[in-house]
């Protein structure tokens, strides 16, 4: 029998920050002597027990938002255009990936009860009511086997009496927890009584040296800023252009982060790096001069890399935002003068640098905060 069961979005996730968050939990426990598996579980062929079809789901927006997403699954359909860029994707993903298990489903997964000891939920947004699967609930897990969250992340400031009715009897039931966000914590304190603790995304426990050992080579031989967005950025784009011009680099973007076709990453300014995996990923960050991103993970790997970094809200207007844990994370490094609008991009030219000494002083105390909560949970 092995020790732990990571719990995550990591199995056919094939987003950067997904996948690295993974192998970053993984790393460390596996460093502090445990045997460690990744459980494999395809979340699109599991269903989600808040939201059981894409129209109860897009209730939970307004009109327009719920319009919007509509539209945006139908564009996505034409990903048969970009089918060979996704392809390629898809091979540098899976080689980084390695499957630990073989793949359960929610009418095996009581199975794991035999198979390990210890079970750890998280990180990323596993609890997302939009996201959340009975794997990242533990509802499977019986005879006092212990039940942990690392740096669970919701994605969300409320949750709807629907959201909470489903959710919390669940996370009542774990014996340690911890989010990944203040507004989490926030959150879950008006329903659980149980200490809920913050700690850092797993990606921000190794060194950037240990981040280092899997990078590829440079995917740009120039200067350049790097540009990775979710949402639609072309007009941002286009006055990062004039940054760029000025300081004399190149604009460097990774096109459809979210993997699925979007009209405006087809087109506007920009130097398209297609061939992009969770290594080449890392090397697009360690290696640039700037960060524009509206990603959470962005936004870390530029913090990990000691970059000069931007970050812009994404779908700001939505009822149901996700920029909570953007907010938090440049709150608890008190970097909150990196965020950025379209409609005042221009004073990115005269902000200051970074102070990463502040930045890695507070890291550091993190990180022993974040230790300290995985040993006293493992014990």
């Amino acid at each position: 029998m092995k020790d732990i069961a990571i719990l995550t979005k990591y199995y056919k996730n094939y987003n950067y920050g997904g996948v690295l968050q993974g192998y970053a939990l993984k790393r460390v426990l596996e460093e502090k002597g445990y045997t460690v598996d990744i459980i494999s579980y395809d979340v699109n062929k599991n269903p989600n027990p808040i939201y059981k079809s894409v129209y109860e789901q897009s209730k939970q927006y307004g009109v327009k938002s719920a319009t919007n997403k509509i539209i945006e699954k139908s564009i996505s359909k034409f990903k048969f255009l970009i089918k060979n860029i996704l392809n390629d994707r898809i091979i540098k993903f899976e080689d980084f990936m390695q499957s630990d298990t073989k793949e359960y489903n929610d009418s095996n997964i009581e199975e794991l009860n035999n198979e390990y000891n210890i079970f750890i939920s998280g990180s990323d947004q596993i609890w997302n009511p939009n996201a959340v699967r009975k794997l990242y609930l533990q509802s499977f897990v019986k005879n006092g086997k212990k039940k942990i969250s690392y740096a669970a992340s919701i994605g969300r400031s409320t949750l709807s009496k629907t959201e909470s009715d489903i959710l919390i009897p669940y996370l009542k039931e774990f014996d340690f927890l911890s989010v990944r966000e203040n507004t989490a914590m926030k959150l879950l304190k008006k329903y659980v009584n149980s200490k809920i603790e913050v700690v850092l995304d797993p990606t921000l426990l190794l060194k950037k040296e240990q981040w280092n050992e899997i990078s590829s080579e440079p995917i740009h031989n120039s200067p350049y800023a790097l540009f990775y967005f979710f949402s639609n950025s072309k007009k941002i784009r286009e006055k990062v252009m004039n940054f760029c011009k000025l300081n004399n680099i190149d604009l460097v973007m990774i096109p459809y982060a979210n993997q699925q076709f979007n009209f405006n990453d087809s087109r506007g300014p920009g130097i398209r790096i297609n061939s992009i995996g969770p290594k080449e990923f890392i090397s697009a960050i360690k290696n640039a001069d700037y960060i524009f991103t509206d990603s959470f993970h962005g936004a870390v790997f530029s913090i990990i890399n000691e970059k000069q970094f931007f970050v812009f809200e994404r779908n700001k207007k939505e009822h149901v935002s996700m920029n909570s844990r953007l907010y938090d994370l440049l709150d608890i490094f008190n970097l909150k003068g990196r965020l950025i609008s379209l409609h005042n991009i221009e004073k990115i030219n005269n902000i200051k640098d970074i102070n990463y000494k502040e930045v890695n002083d507070k890291k550091e105390e993190l990180i022993i905060k974040s230790m300290e909560f995985l040993d006293k949970s493992l014990k």
